[in-house]
């Protein structure tokens, strides 16, 4: 079930690309026609089913957590549950995966790190993504986490933290985006 939504999102995404590719082009008009009612009827096929495979993803991740919660697996059981090469189960368990959710987040599953779209194998690594997003939208524990996360990411690979904006309306009703002076903190040094 999870595959062919996946499929459906490929096909809008295709579709979408078509007429992009082909807005130039009056000889195409009929065809961007066609792309756009069949884009809208997709969607609204998607909307239909979203309760249905939110569903599904919270089975299959409450599945994974009990698993997990057994111990741990034979490589060789990881990488038939992954579609995997049990090689690539060996090397995330060497950096430090330690159960299936961590093989999962690690895109070692097949197919869930190739280009920017999750592949058809990668249902296991689409529904736990999709999943934790769903949590950090409603809980605000979560988004701060992932907020300061980010923020120490940041000033790892940059040497200073993520800008952050905001929206204000101005006295005279325009709405602008400022830049939130970035909080400052007191380093004693030796």
């Amino acid at each position: 079930m999870l595959k062919f939504y996946s499929k459906i999102h490929d096909e809008i995404h295709h579709h979408r690309r078509q007429i992009k590719l082909t807005s130039t082009n009056p000889f195409y008009q009929h065809r961007r026609d066609i792309w756009q009612t069949r884009i809208e009827k997709l969607e609204n096929l998607l909307a239909e089913g979203r309760p249905l495979k939110h569903q599904i993803q919270e089975a299959l991740v409450n599945w994974i957590r009990a698993f997990d919660q057994t111990g741990s697996a034979p490589i060789h059981v990881y990488a038939a549950l992954l579609s995997t090469h049990h090689v690539h189960v060996e090397r995330a368990l060497a950096e430090g995966a330690k159960n299936l959710m961590e093989l999962i987040i690690y895109q070692v599953e097949d197919g869930a790190s190739k280009a920017d779209w999750i592949a058809d194998a990668g249902v296991l690594h689409g529904a736990v993504t999709e999943v934790s997003l769903r949590a950090m939208r409603h809980n605000e524990e979560l988004q701060q986490f992932a907020h300061e996360k980010l923020q120490e990411m940041m000033v790892e690979k940059t040497g200073r933290p993520l800008r952050e904006y905001q929206v204000t309306t101005l006295p005279n009703g325009q709405t602008v985006v400022k830049s939130v002076p970035p909080v400052l903190k007191v380093v004693y040094s030796k």
